[in-house]
């Protein structure tokens, strides 16, 4: 990638050296003909740069998967890095980034949209972003590209996060935890 984009930038530099040092009088049709055949060169150099980011992601994801497929069954410490309806975005402290889906949590938890948190509805457990958890690793395919995850524990709450995210409901992850602590 970073050749494509030294590829691009050198083309207007060349470009500007060539017309400084071919002729100081500009011939307005001929700058006209180069603005054209620059354009149509610019606009390929971007979507072959957006192919170059494409197929980075998949290969950064198919490389920590082949990674990952050596750790199956081990624990590793994660940190929550986003909540949503979906379930846990989470990065590893080796920088592999997961994701573990609301249905593969042991419990059913909802996702409460005020606390950006997920909330368990067997128990006051929640997932709050920031959050510091133990995981294990379920199963890891290089062929598919994926890593799947299990939560074994949170080891540590966020709690400037849940302080930040009060809310009037009594079911909200703020409630729950800091009420508690605070009796």
């Amino acid at each position: 990638m970073i050749l494509l984009q030294q590829y691009c930038d050198n083309l207007v530099h060349q470009y500007i050296l060539d017309r400084l040092n071919k002729d100081k009088n500009f011939d307005l049709e001929e700058v006209a003909k180069d603005y054209e055949i620059l354009e149509e060169k610019a606009h390929l150099c971007s979507i072959n740069e957006k192919k170059s980011d494409k197929c980075e992601l998949i290969i950064n994801a198919m490389k920590a998967a082949e990674y990952m497929e050596r750790h199956i069954g081990e624990h590793f410490i994660a940190r929550v890095l986003s909540v949503d309806n979906k379930g846990l975005s989470i990065q590893l402290q080796n920088l592999i980034d997961g994701r573990i889906k609301i249905n593969d949590l042991d419990v059913p938890y909802r996702f409460d949209q005020d606390s950006m948190s997920l909330q368990s509805l067997a128990s006051d457990e929640c997932f709050c972003y920031g959050d510091l958890i133990d995981v294990y690793v379920v199963d890891a395919s290089k062929k598919d590209k994926t890593i799947s995850f299990k939560v074994s524990s949170i080891i540590e709450k966020n709690t400037l996060a849940r302080k930040s995210f009060k809310s009037k409901s009594d079911k909200s992850c703020y409630n729950k935890v800091y009420r508690k602590e605070k009796k």
